[in-house]
C-alpha cells in the first residue's frame, strides 16, 4: 500500500476545507500537547516520543493480546494459597504460579489484566497486557506469556492508565522479532462504546516489510492511530515468539496541560487561545480525510 503524504501547504488547504474556511491546526489548541515540542497536527511528526514494550509467548498457539482495552472492565484478583510454598491461580489461562515475593497466605493480588467484559463484548481477545506474567496454561503454567515494559520511566499500567486519561495519536509502530511469522500479522483497533463497537481499522505489517527487513529483523510501520477510553487494540504474537513493539507518539489530548497553558497565559496575558474545550473531544474526529 501506497503511503498518502500531503504537504503542510495541502494539509492546511484540506482542513480549511473540513473546518468551512477556518483554517484549524492544533496551533492554539490548549488541549493539546505535542509532547515537548511546539507545533501543531501538520507538524506533530517532529515529537514522535516512544514508547516500548516486549512480548514473550511461551504458550504453545498463537495468542491475541489487548494492547489498549479502552473503557472495558481489566481489574483481578488472585488468591494466595499455601502448598508447601505461596501460590496463586492465574485469572487468565488457570495456571498455577508462584506468588511473588514479600506476599503471604490469603493476601491477594490485584492485577489489571481481565478480558471478560471484552470477550463479552464479542471480541476474540485471550489476554490483555500488564506487568508480568499475564496468561499462564491451566496444564502447564511454565507455558505462560510475560510482559516487560522497556521504558524505565513507565510501566505497563502507567501506560494503559496515561491512553484511558490522555487520548493519544500515534505515527506508526516499530515491529521486531525473532519469527518471522510476526511481520504476517496485523495491528486492529476498533471504536467501542456502552452501544457496541464499530470503525474498525485493519494495519497489516506486511505493507511495511521489505527485503531489507528480513536481515534486520525488523519492521517500521508507518500508519496513524490513536489509544483512548473508546478504542481497543489488538495484536496477535505467534508461539514461542518474542516480540518488542515499540509505539510512536504523536500528540496528547491533556487536561493537564490545558490548565497549565491557562494558568500561564493568564499570569502573563499571553493568553489567546479559546479557555473551552472543542466541541469534538477525539483527536480521531479531526484526522484528515485521504483520497
Amino acid at each position: 500500500m501506497e503511503e498518502v503524504k500531503f504537504t503542510p501547504e495541502e494539509l492546511s488547504e484540506r482542513v480549511s476545507s473540513n473546518y468551512g474556511g477556518n483554517s484549524y491546526t492544533g496551533e492554539d489548541d490548549i488541549y493539546l500537547d505535542y509532547l515537548g515540542i511546539p507545533g501543531n497536527l501538520l507538524t506533530m511528526s517532529q515529537s514522535r516520543k516512544r514508547t516500548t514494550f516486549r512480548v514473550k509467548n511461551e504458550t504453545t498457539t498463537q495468542k491475541m493480546l489487548a494492547i489498549s482495552p479502552g473503557s472495558y472492565r481489566t481489574v483481578n484478583a488472585a488468591l494466595v494459597y499455601n502448598d508447601t510454598t505461596l501460590k496463586y491461580k492465574h485469572p487468565n489461562g488457570g495456571g498455577v504460579l508462584a506468588a511473588p515475593a514479600g506476599l503471604a497466605e490469603n493476601d491477594i493480588i490485584m492485577m489489571y489484566n481481565s478480558i471478560t467484559e471484552m470477550q463479552a463484548a464479542g471480541h476474540s481477545v485471550d489476554a490483555l497486557i500488564d506487568d508480568g506474567i499475564i496468561y499462564a496454561e491451566a496444564a502447564d503454567p511454565t507455558k505462560k506469556i510475560t510482559v516487560t515494559a522497556i521504558n524505565k520511566e513507565s510501566s505497563i499500567r502507567h501506560f494503559l492508565k496515561y491512553i484511558d486519561s490522555n487520548p493519544t495519536t500515534f505515527l506508526g509502530l516499530h515491529i521486531s522479532s525473532d519469527d518471522a511469522s510476526m511481520y504476517e500479522t496485523e495491528l486492529i483497533t476498533r471504536r467501542c462504546s456502552v452501544f457496541g463497537y464499530d470503525r474498525e481499522i485493519r494495519i497489516p505489517f506486511q505493507d511495511a516489510f521489505t527485503s531489507e527487513n528480513k536481515n534486520e529483523k525488523k519492521i517500521i510501520v508507518t500508519a496513524d492511530f490513536q489509544f483512548d477510553s473508546e478504542t481497543v487494540a489488538f495484536l496477535s504474537i505467534p508461539s514461542g515468539a518474542t516480540v518488542t513493539i515499540t509505539l510512536v507518539a504523536g500528540a496528547v489530548e491533556s487536561s493537564g496541560v490545558a490548565l497549565t497553558k491557562k494558568v500561564v497565559g493568564i499570569r502573563t496575558g499571553t493568553l489567546t487561545s479559546p479557555a473551552v474545550k472543542p466541541a469534538v473531544k477525539n483527536l480521531s474526529s479531526k484526522t484528515l480525510e485521504r483520497k
